[in-house]
């Protein structure tokens, strides 16, 4: 919700089981508590990833996904600001940030952009994300949506040549 509670804060999930249906009286839910030392003196049960509040605002995580087999998290801003190819500043252009588990620490990897033909106000690139490395390959890859140009990209990661490579346009 973007807004901070100290000293800590509580969320409602709703859960959509396959085969089970919430009813008016009885809802799916889940309470989620989370614990942070720096007030309670419990252990934590979160990592924070550090967004870039230089854009006003992005709305960091308007949109994520991640995959444990690899320890990948994508995070969306998809109302972050760019920049097009005459330098002009474009309004909820959207940026897709790319951050890697490792040694028990999330960090920074890359971020992912529309191509340049395609930059335009209000494309709104990361309004869904997904992340998905199949079973027995070495490849990773990730979804991306940005509804303002109509399009889904398609960005894979080949663990040989360790980059991002933009693979796919996906049309209606």
């Amino acid at each position: 919700d973007s807004i901070s509670e100290k000293p800590y804060e509580n969320t409602t999930i709703q859960i959509n089981l396959k085969g089970m249906f919430a009813s008016q009286l009885g809802r799916l839910k889940v309470d989620v508590h989370i614990n942070d030392k720096k007030f309670q003196g419990d252990d934590d049960y979160f990592h924070v990833l550090e967004g870039d509040f230089s854009q006003g605002s992005s709305r960091m995580g308007s949109a994520l996904d991640i995959d444990r087999s690899v320890e990948i998290v994508v995070v969306a801003y998809d109302e972050a600001s760019g920049i097009d190819a005459h330098g002009n500043i474009l309004k909820n252009l959207g940026i897709v940030k790319i951050f890697k588990k490792v040694s028990g620490t999330w960090s920074f990897i890359e971020s992912l952009t529309p191509p340049m033909e395609l930059v335009r106000p209000h494309t709104k690139f990361g309004s869904s994300v997904v992340v998905n490395t199949p079973y027995g390959r070495d490849d990773t890859t990730i979804l991306v949506g940005a509804p303002g140009c109509a399009t889904a990209f398609v960005f894979v990661y080949h663990t040989t040549s360790e980059a991002w490579k933009e693979q796919a346009r996906l049309y209606p």
